[in-house]
């Protein structure tokens, strides 16, 4: 069985709004606008795509805090009797502060517990991340409260503890064994002598056989971006990834996207987008897992571009898909060169019929992720 547990924190209840200034008793950070969305994008991806998982969906838990301008988004989706949200049942959703944190956290990491080996697990954070004597950080919504006991009271370490205590432990000898973690937040560096908080007593296993990927929005030191009342750019790229992000197909034409091709095609997606960068997968133990298998092949884009420049006016161009039923046919009189296309990967065939001095192309292409340009060179006559 497949046990998620989402947390989109934008609503801190003792952080300045973002109009205000941020004090640097909290580390000059303030309110969000994206993150709870975030979180309810992510929990319809996986209602959306539950028959697709390397393992049949159990349960889907979610906390989240949403911010005024996230609000009237969440609720339109709420309401939408044609969306993917219509497939879970009603439920009450706790706001993601430390308590109701750590009772979703609880039964979670008891469904991974009573699952199987094989089982798969998946974790996503979306809020505000801090980064103290090397380790990761995240908070909850009630992070940073008055005489709470201290300034970093209501975070929790991800890797040496939240992760780190998901292991086959004495109580969960049979824990699933695939473990996905998303952390979409800033990882900015902090001073401070305080001592976070711990989702887990116990962290240390005789022998760990898990493969725990975990998926950074930001390098060490750095911020994860999003625009006030969107999803973040991080969750963006996330829901792209795990709907298109494979590397191939198997020998018996599946395509999995796995713990590896989800890291690469993040880092292709950030780069192509020139939004910086993902920080690369890391985790306690890497290993290539799949987290979902698609149907057929993944939708690619690329870009068509004639060369040289001056056979480009009087030139028609048409693509075929050779495995399915794809074409696309640009005049010769076309204003949009160069051609940028989206359809599936897979082998197509390419003409371009010039009427200048040049010659006629004709050739096969096998197109991919991996091929984002596309020369179309002509030779003269």
């Amino acid at each position: 069985m497949a046990h998620a547990l989402l947390v989109g924190v934008s609503e801190y209840l003792y952080l300045p709004p973002v109009t205000q200034p941020g004090n640097a008793r909290t580390f000059n950070l303030r309110r969000l606008g994206s993150s709870a969305l975030s979180a309810w994008e992510i929990c319809r991806w996986l209602v959306a795509h539950a028959d697709s998982l390397a393992c049949k969906l159990g349960t889907i838990r979610i906390l989240m805090s949403p911010s005024e301008a996230e609000l009237p988004v969440i609720k339109a989706i709420a309401q939408d009797p044609d969306g993917a949200w219509k497939n879970l049942l009603p439920t009450q959703i706790d706001p993601a502060l430390w308590d109701p944190f750590m009772t979703e956290a609880t039964e979670w990491r008891k469904d991974c517990a009573t699952s199987n080996r094989d089982g798969l697990s998946f974790f996503y954070y979306s809020g505000h991340g801090l980064r103290r004597s090397g380790n990761d950080l995240v908070t909850l919504a009630d992070f940073a409260k008055p005489m709470g006991g201290g300034k970093l009271k209501r975070t929790f370490e991800l890797l040496s503890n939240f992760v780190a205590g998901m292991g086959p432990l004495a109580d969960s000898p049979d824990i699933a064994r695939n473990q996905f973690y998303f952390a979409d937040c800033c990882r900015e560096n902090i001073l401070d002598i305080s001592y976070p908080d711990e989702v887990w007593e116990d962290t240390l296993c005789d022998y760990d056989d898990r493969t725990t990927p975990v998926f950074m929005a930001a390098y060490p030191g750095d911020r994860a971006m999003a625009i006030r009342g969107q999803t973040t750019d991080f969750c963006n790229a996330l829901l792209e990834c795990l709907e298109n992000g494979t590397d191939g197909p198997t020998a018996d034409d599946k395509w999995p996207i796995t713990s590896f091709s989800l890291s690469n095609a993040l880092d292709y997606y950030f780069k192509s987008a020139g939004l910086g960068g993902a920080s690369p997968c890391t985790g306690i133990n890497l290993g290539n897992v799949p987290l979902r298998w698609r149907a057929g092949p993944p939708e690619v884009d690329y870009t068509l571009m004639i060369q040289p420049p001056a056979a480009v006016e009087g030139t028609s161009v048409t693509v075929n898909y050779l495995d399915g039923v794809f074409e696309r046919q640009f005049p010769a009189t076309s204003p949009d060169h160069p051609y940028k296309i989206r359809s599936p990967a897979g082998v197509y065939k390419i003409t371009a019929t010039p009427t200048g001095p040049f010659q006629s192309y004709n050739k096969t292409k096998n197109i991919s992720r991996l091929t984002p340009q596309i020369p179309i060179q002509l030779g003269s006559v």
